[in-house]
C-alpha cells in the first residue's frame, strides 16, 4: 500500500501544479483582454464592444457595423467606456468614422473615433498568421456593461456565410460581445466577435478581413 500511495500522491500534486499554472495563465490572459476592450454605448444603452487599433496614424476603435447601426446620425449619442478596477465606467464621447455597407457585401465592420478625452487602453496588433483549427483563443465582451473574459478554441478556421468569411469558435458570446477582441495566446488580435448560436458556437471576423477592409478606400458618398 505504501508503494502504491507514492505514485498516487505524486500524481495528485502534479495535477495541482498544472491546475495552478492553468489558473495563472487564465488570469494573465484575462488581464490582457481587459486592457484591450471598450464598452460601446448607443443612446445610453450598451450596444457592444470595441477594440483599439492604430490606423492612419490615429488610435481608433474597431467594432461591428451592426453595433453602431442603431445610432441616429443627427440626434444619436455614441460613447466609448473603459471599465475601471472598481467596476465603474469611464466614458468619453465618440463618433462613427467609417461604417461598412453590409448590404453591398462589405464585412460587418466599423471604425469609431473618440472626439474628446481618451481611454488609455492598449492598442491591439492584428495577427499575421491564419487561424488553425484547435488553436486556443480568448476574448472579451461587454456583458451587460461589464467586461467579461471567455476562453475557447478555433473549431473551424474558415467559415463562409452570405459571401463573408468568419472564424468559428467553440466559446459562446455573451450579450454585448459583438465587436469585442478575440486574441491568440501570443496577444495578437485574431479577429473581432460577430455572432453566436447559444449552445453551439460563435463566429468572429478574422484579422485578414479586417486588414483588407482597412486597406480599402471607402466609397465616396
Amino acid at each position: 500500500m505504501k508503494w502504491a500511495a507514492r505514485p498516487a500522491a505524486a500524481m495528485f500534486f502534479a495535477v495541482l501544479a498544472v491546475s495552478a499554472l492553468a489558473e495563472e495563465e487564465g488570469e494573465r490572459l484575462a488581464r490582457r483582454a481587459f486592457k484591450h476592450a471598450a464598452v460601446v454605448e448607443v443612446d445610453g444603452k450598451v450596444a457592444g464592444t470595441a477594440v483599439p487599433v492604430r490606423h492612419g496614424g490615429k488610435v481608433l476603435y474597431m467594432t461591428c457595423a451592426h453595433v453602431a447601426k442603431p445610432l441616429d446620425p443627427i440626434t444619436g449619442k455614441l460613447r466609448l467606456a473603459k471599465e475601471k478596477p472598481d467596476g465603474s465606467l469611464e466614458k468619453v464621447p465618440a463618433k462613427v468614422l467609417r461604417q461598412a455597407d453590409v448590404e453591398k457585401g462589405e464585412p460587418d465592420l466599423a471604425l469609431l473615433e473618440v472626439t474628446e478625452g481618451s481611454l488609455d487602453l492598449e492598442i491591439a496588433e492584428l495577427a499575421t498568421e491564419p487561424p488553425v483549427a484547435g488553436q486556443p483563443v480568448y476574448h472579451a465582451g461587454a456583458c451587460f456593461g461589464k467586461i467579461s473574459y471567455m476562453q475557447g478554441h478555433v473549431s473551424r478556421a474558415k467559415y463562409f456565410e452570405a459571401g463573408q468569411e468568419y472564424v468559428q469558435l467553440s466559446s459562446m458570446l455573451a450579450p454585448g460581445s459583438s465587436g469585442g477582441p478575440v486574441f491568440e495566446k501570443n496577444g495578437k488580435l485574431l479577429g473581432v466577435s460577430h455572432s453566436t448560436v447559444p449552445g453551439f458556437a460563435s463566429w468572429c471576423i478574422p484579422a485578414s478581413v479586417i486588414r483588407a477592409w482597412l486597406g480599402k478606400k471607402p466609397d465616396k458618398k
